[in-house]
Formats: structure tokens, C-alpha cells, sequence
């Protein structure tokens, strides 16, 4: 079963609670999330997509990855997505929104993909491409 936060989890974390019926909002507390951690990591994405699948349903909280403006390789970021080990939901997602991201690369598609697919990318050295 895939596990993700939904639109009432964002609506809770914005004042300062948790859905206490979510084993994901619970799993995250548990590992020292706080509610502004739920929604800078996951809160656009829930914005615009309804949901906002997690990795693993206990996980540390990643710290934010700033973004920049240079062309990234995204091979690094596809070979995490596609043999780390991950719940399938937040896999499928994160591939979806890393094509949309290498389509359009501004700072607004930045932000939907999650800090540890972030730190997958790595900038293009355009000397050599």
C-alpha cells in the first residue's frame, strides 16, 4: 500500500497539528518532524497535486537544497529513484514531477521534487555539452 499526505494533512500542519488518523503524519512526529518540516517538504506538492507521496513511512527530516538556475543532469536522480529503496508511490510521483522539472527548470518545478531527489541532481558543466 502506498502511503502519502493529503490535502486535510497540509490543512493541519498550516495550524500547527497533525491528522491524528495518518500513520504517515504520526511516523514523521515520531522522527522529530515538525509541522513547518511537513509543509516546506511537502506542502507544494500537495498544493498542486493532491498529494504528496513520502519515501519511507519513518524518515528523517532531509534539509532544504537550494536551487539553481544551471541546466542539472538528472541521470543521478533517476538511478536513486529507480534502485533506492523506496515505496513505489513516491518513486512513480517523484519520476513524474523530475520530467516535468527537466521540461521546465524553474525554481516553481524545483520545489515539488523532494530535498533527497534534489541532492541527486547535479549542475551540467555546459563547457562540455
Amino acid at each position: 500500500m502506498d502511503k502519502y499526505f493529503c490535502a486535510g494533512c497540509l490543512r493541519a500542519w498550516h495550524v500547527g497539528h497533525i491528522m491524528d488518523t495518518c500513520k504517515g503524519c504520526r511516523a514523521h512526529l515520531s522522527m522529530g518532524w515538525t509541522c513547518p518540516d511537513l509543509v516546506r517538504v511537502y506542502g507544494a506538492t500537495i498544493r498542486t497535486y493532491g498529494k504528496a507521496y513520502f519515501p519511507a513511512l519513518c524518515r528523517e527530516c532531509p534539509p532544504p537544497v537550494k536551487y539553481s538556475h544551471t541546466r542539472m543532469d538528472m541521470t543521478s536522480a533517476r538511478t536513486y529513484l529507480d534502485h533506492a529503496p523506496l515505496l513505489d508511490g513516491f518513486r512513480a510521483q517523484q519520476h513524474e514531477l523530475l520530467d516535468t522539472f527537466e521540461k521546465c527548470p524553474t525554481r516553481s518545478c524545483w520545489r515539488y521534487l523532494d530535498p533527497d531527489v534534489q541532492r541527486h541532481l547535479t549542475p551540467l558543466d555546459l563547457r562540455y555539452t
